[in-house]
């Protein structure tokens, strides 16, 4: 199986084999934390708040999902739209919309950047289609690290 994985060494793989599966573990309930910290944010109506922790959600969801694709830590080379491509057309994920997930990171970027106003309706929309891609992102980390690191 060392052969057959994209690590370099055995420690690489030993590593992954060994140690990957607990990180998972424990970035699922750090990202479970975030979930819910959006979740009071846009009850309490802190809308730009409730973006940005979604969309981390995604990032730390998508970092664990190209490590479990890829048998690799992500580079900063590696584009999120990318992953979600190859998530969809190589593993078969049913990953529709990935232009919306453009529009979130965009979003993302304008309230990090230029203090971006977001109403609640957009709020809604966002939390909305990121919690949807968020639960198709965890199956898949959680199926292929049953399957593949245990």
């Amino acid at each position: 199986m060392f052969v057959e994985s994209k690590l370099n060494t055995k420690e690489e793989f030993d590593y992954m084999m060994n140690v990957f599966p607990s990180i998972v573990e424990n970035e699922l309930v750090s990202i479970e934390q975030i979930k819910s910290e959006a979740d009071v944010a846009f009850k309490d109506g802190r809308y730009q708040e409730t973006v940005l922790k979604d969309y981390l959600s995604i990032e730390k969801l998508l970092n664990l999902a190209f490590t479990a694709m890829y048998t690799r830590k992500i580079d900063n080379e590696v584009m999120y739209d990318e992953i979600l491509e190859d998530l969809k057309s190589k593993h078969g994920l049913e990953i529709d919309r990935i232009g919306e997930f453009t529009k979130y990171r965009r979003m993302r970027n304008n309230i990090t950047h230029d203090n971006y106003k977001v109403s609640k309706q957009e709020a809604s929309d966002a939390k909305k289609f990121l919690d949807e891609l968020g639960a198709t992102l965890t199956q898949y980390i959680k199926t292929t690290v049953e399957t593949q690191f245990k």
